[in-house]
């Protein structure tokens, strides 16, 4: 960080940071990709036990920021924070590039794409499985690899970060009008409770963890 940086922007919260980004502020962007660069190094590696990969990862979600920008103004007025938006892309750019790895992978049976949510899950307990206890920590991974890609992204954006229905639309469908978005969002996390829900009564835990219907 130079030090025009740090007296153009004292103590500035990385919401309004973001919010300079929309509006096309380079400084800004800098000041946020190293206020964030390392946790989201940390989170990749996390899960791909790669440092080259992960520092790909960052960079393409750092890009993605950039180039989906003009959609935070909507996001941010609907009540959505930096964090949630960020590791929502972060998550996104992780799935694309297991897809990515699947397709061209040479060996014949290579996985199907719709497993890579083991590998995106990773041994490491995320933060919010580590809230949950060893005894469902274990079941809640094998639930979740069960789930599409886009409903476990879903799940996780609007139970364990507590978005609205509308925020979590917005991330993933922002082109389609705010009902359709609200729609589909509302039906894909239903789908995906029904499965977590079956899958974790199944496995013995169905008073362990508290999931909201919408």
């Amino acid at each position: 960080m130079t030090p025009a940086v740090e007296y153009k922007y004292p103590a500035i919260d990385s919401d309004d940071l973001m919010s300079l980004v929309a509006a096309g502020d380079q400084h800004g962007y800098d000041l946020l990709y190293e206020k964030w660069s390392d946790a989201l190094l940390a989170h990749f590696r996390c899960h791909t036990q790669d440092a080259m990969r992960s520092a790909d990862l960052t960079q393409a979600t750092f890009l993605r920021v950039w180039k989906q920008r003009q959609l935070w103004r909507s996001f941010k007025a609907r009540g959505g924070a930096f964090r949630p938006w960020l590791y929502a892309i972060a998550n996104n750019e992780l799935i694309n590039d297991y897809r990515s790895e699947l397709r061209n992978a040479a060996a014949p049976g290579a996985q199907d794409p719709q497993l890579t949510l083991i590998n995106v899950s990773g041994d490491t307990p995320t933060p919010e499985e580590c809230l949950l206890g060893k005894e469902v920590r274990h079941p809640l991974r094998s639930c979740l690899s069960q789930l599409d890609a886009i409903e476990v992204q879903v799940l996780k954006l609007k139970i364990f970060d507590d978005n609205t229905l509308e925020q979590v639309g917005s991330v993933f469908w922002p082109g389609a009008a705010r009902f359709t978005a609200i729609t589909n969002a509302n039906r894909t996390l239903r789908k995906a409770l029904q499965k977590l829900k079956k899958c974790l009564l199944a496995k013995g835990i169905e008073s362990s963890i508290e999931l909201p219907l919408s």
